[in-house]
């Protein structure tokens, strides 16, 4: 039989031809992978740097927790103070605010009708409103006050008088009781009886001029007992707004109720 070598005559000569490039494969092999675990090693050691950094940024952080604590109460009891300052400059600058009971009082009276009474005068600081409840000879002097008191959003501020810069912004009919619905009368339609019984309380009304000695008008109480007669009249309860020339935004206000009955 007859054998037939057809590699090189170079590989027939030298057997190991492939030595050097085997060499050559596992250098390039090796430095490859040097390569690689420095650059992994360079990675790691990034890593445990970045963690303790971390560490000790949350170990400041639990540190700082106690000062940023005290310093939220600081800023709350500043705040807080801040709201005290506001409220005593208004007390203490603004005269309107300082007298702000009286002058609501000294309006009511004012544009009080002859014939018209209070039961009792209550002032909501917080809403900027007084509610009034009372009686009167007659429905009209109910609509004449209300009107009185409507007409003051008309009247332009006088820098001398301080009663002035008070007006009222709106006045609500909450309750009116019709003529003769009390437990002093008989219903407006009697004889002779009911006018003198009218006659003598407007009598009485006339010679006391003191709205305190009239409560509970129709509706029974101290007034049905010393007064019988204001049974027979009307009654009414008021919802008034008030507010301030020049502050309509921030209607002038108090502390607490003033409430007088």
């Amino acid at each position: 039989m007859i054998h037939i070598n057809l590699a090189p005559p170079t590989e027939i000569k030298d057997k190991l031809w492939f030595i050097p490039e085997l060499a050559l494969f596992l250098f390039i092999l090796a430095v490859s992978w040097t390569g690689v675990q420095l650059f992994l090693g360079h990675i790691e050691d990034q890593t445990t740097t970045l963690r303790n950094e971390i560490e000790d940024i949350g170990k400041n952080i639990a540190k700082l927790h106690p000062d940023v604590e005290k310093f939220e109460q600081m800023t709350n009891q500043i705040q807080i103070l801040k709201d005290k300052i506001r409220a005593v400059q208004k007390i203490t600058v603004s005269k309107t605010a300082r007298y702000l009971p009286v002058i609501l009082l000294e309006h009511l009276q004012a544009f009080k009708p002859e014939g018209l009474w209070f039961n009792s005068v209550e002032q909501d600081a917080r809403s900027s409103q007084i509610r009034v409840s009372g009686g009167a000879f007659d429905g009209l002097l109910i609509a004449e006050f209300m009107a009185s008191l409507e007409n003051t959003k008309k009247q332009a501020p006088t820098v001398n008088d301080v009663k002035s810069f008070i007006y009222f912004t709106r006045v609500d009919l909450d309750h009116v009781s019709s003529e003769g619905s009390g437990a002093g009368g008989s219903g407006g339609s009697g004889g002779g009886s009911d006018s003198a019984d009218s006659a003598e309380a407007k009598k009485a009304f006339k010679k006391t001029k003191d709205i305190k000695a009239f409560k509970g008008s129709g509706g029974g109480g101290d007034s049905n007992r010393s007064f019988p007669e204001l049974g027979s009249f009307p009654s009414f309860s008021l919802t008034i707004q008030y507010a301030e020339h020049g502050d309509e935004a921030a209607p002038v206000t108090g502390k607490g109720k003033h409430g007088i009955r």
